[in-house]
């Protein structure tokens, strides 16, 4: 008998610490940071207890190549940033230069990007401040070209993405192809957020 009274009080105890516990977390609205190899991450719980997650990086990639006395240069940039909660929600923005750092001028510069996002039944919303078009899968692509200058640049903001069920490999990858005449020299950057 004195085991079962002991086992019942302990087990009303027990419930009782449970369920303040959980009163105390649903009710608590709090903001945690950490740095972590280079990564900032911030979790946020609101009114409701609904969690929010988000990662934001920098990423930047340059190439170039000695042609014709002097070098051909792309830089990239790529800010980018995955959300969880309720949905995964993915945002980038970023930019390209391509440039030529001789004298004189290639007789064309052209400049690609292509920005994408890996992922399950993703709704993408395309990106503002130039010209991209609908790609392959869950992607845009942009294409310009300067005929006669020394560089081209192009940037784009709110590059957005979300869905219910998964998002991940968050990418720009950008080609220049600088041409005098017939020859032709093309550089490639590629930035990925996993």
């Amino acid at each position: 008998m004195r085991w079962k009274r002991t086992g019942a009080t302990l087990m009303a105890t027990m419930l009782v610490l449970s369920t303040l516990a959980i009163g105390g977390a649903l009710a608590q609205e709090s903001t945690t940071e950490s740095q972590a190899n280079g990564d900032f991450l911030a979790q946020e719980l609101d009114q409701s207890g609904d969690e929010e997650y988000s990662t934001q990086d920098v990423y930047t990639d340059s190439s170039r190549q000695y042609v014709n006395g002097d070098y051909i240069r792309l830089e990239s940039r790529m800010v980018s940033d995955f959300g969880s909660g309720i949905k995964a929600t993915y945002h980038a923005d970023g930019e390209a230069t391509a440039t030529w750092e001789g004298s004189g001028t290639p007789d064309e510069i052209d400049l690609e990007s292509t920005l994408s996002i890996g992922g399950i039944e993703v709704s993408v919303q395309a990106p503002s401040g130039a010209n991209f078009e609908p790609g392959s899968g869950y992607s845009y692509v942009f294409e310009d070209s300067v005929t006669n200058g020394d560089s081209i640049h192009f940037e784009y903001r709110d590059f957005y993405a979300e869905s219910y069920v998964a998002l991940y490999n968050g990418k720009q990858r950008d080609s220049a192809t600088f041409s005098w005449g017939s020859d032709s020299y093309s550089l490639n950057n590629h930035m990925q957020n996993d």
